[in-house]
């Protein structure tokens, strides 16, 4: 098998409501697809969610940058993920949404090939895993009548997401917990909105309403501040934001309690950079959420290919596609049902796309960063 052809689709797809952060308000999804043609007649597919606060990525430059690529695969076999890394690696060395995109078509097509669902490929290491739903931020009516919706939908999990005062977040969590009962499991996610002195006061008061997980407290550049946090929450602490490249996940080894790291595909490169650094953390003896940006369901696929795949997953959060106004995969692709998540046993990544809905949702101006 031979790639013939790559086609490039930056697409903007709009959200039902926008999903608050501590860093910006998301109204929508910007992505750019890839599909790489080949002389077997099957193409694979990608997908590149820049995120500036997180990727470090401009969307304009991962377009820009993919039109320049993508092209320079052709004529090489998709097999062959070792021959193109290097490729990967030196010219998108900045834009990890980007490479992410094409390891995802490759690994896509290897699947494809040989196939198997990419899942196996990566390790099959069970069928399903629990779903988790992420609430923005909002007022304490608006998350608790969220919290309960989602609860009857069949989720068990729920984040979310903190950036008031310590004292306004801890009567939203203790107003939820009381909403959705102590069956339901609560985690936090604060984008880096805290100080030490912060993070710690909302750990406390978290504890006391049974929260599983802190992610992220305290600004990403400083593991000083995250070491302590770690160190003195009586919750259980997760890296994210600064968790991105393989490098950075060395450099949180040995902190004492730091229990789980937050690993995105979109953030570190794909699959394959994804599977190395979970594979990594199990040897260093730390477990590993898969994540994701504001994606549509193929970007999902990936992420949930991932989780399925490799054993040293505990955690997904993988519900970034589902309060978009439009799916581009018409058939296959992650499934939620009774609270967990899933894929068909189809080759690679087994999703079907549309693409009139890609056409119809095409952004005809992508230039600046996502809304």
């Amino acid at each position: 098998m031979k790639i013939t052809g790559a086609a490039l689709f930056p697409v903007r797809i709009p959200r039902l409501t926008p999903l608050a952060l501590a860093y910006a308000t998301r109204t929508a999804c910007r992505a750019v697809y890839v599909r790489l043609d080949t002389d077997a007649g099957v193409a694979g597919w990608g997908e590149a969610v820049p995120v500036r606060e997180v990727t470090g990525e401009r969307y304009g430059d991962v377009v820009h940058a993919l039109s320049r690529i993508a092209p320079a695969l052709v004529g090489a076999d998709p097999l062959d993920t070792e021959v193109h890394r290097p490729l990967l690696d030196r010219d998108l060395a900045t834009l990890p949404s980007a490479r992410c995109a094409l390891d995802t078509a490759l690994q896509d097509l290897k699947g494809r090939a040989l196939g198997l669902p990419a899942a196996r490929l990566l390790g099959g290491a069970r069928p399903t895993i629990p779903a988790c739903v992420t609430l923005g931020l909002g007022t304490l009516e608006e998350t608790v009548a969220t919290a309960r919706a989602r609860v009857t939908e069949g989720f068990t999990t729920i984040k979310l997401k903190v950036a008031a005062e310590p004292a306004v977040e801890s009567a939203r969590i203790q107003a939820v917990r009381a909403a959705v009962g102590p069956a339901v499991e609560l985690l936090l996610d604060a984008n880096q909105a805290y100080d030490v002195p912060r993070a710690l006061a909302l750990a406390d008061a978290a504890a006391r309403s049974g929260v599983a997980l802190f992610e992220q407290p305290v600004p990403a550049d400083d593991l000083g501040a995250l070491g302590e946090v770690a160190r003195r929450s009586p919750v259980p602490v997760c890296a994210d934001e600064a968790v991105t490249t393989p490098l950075s996940l060395l450099r949180l080894f040995g902190m004492p309690g730091l229990r789980m790291m937050n690993v995105k595909l979109q953030k570190c490169g794909g699959p394959s950079a994804a599977a190395w650094m979970i594979r990594t953390a199990e040897a260093a003896g730390v477990s590993v959420m898969v994540g994701c940006m504001i994606e549509t369901r193929l970007g999902i696929t990936a992420g949930l290919a991932v989780a399925l795949g490799l054993a040293n997953v505990a955690r997904v959060d993988l519900d970034g596609a589902m309060d978009l106004t439009a799916d581009p995969v018409f058939r296959g692709g992650a499934v939620m049902r009774d609270g967990r998540q899933s894929l068909p046993d189809r080759p690679g990544l087994g999703c079907d796309v549309d693409e009139a809905v890609l056409a119809a949702h095409r952004d005809d101006d992508p230039v600046g960063d996502p809304a």
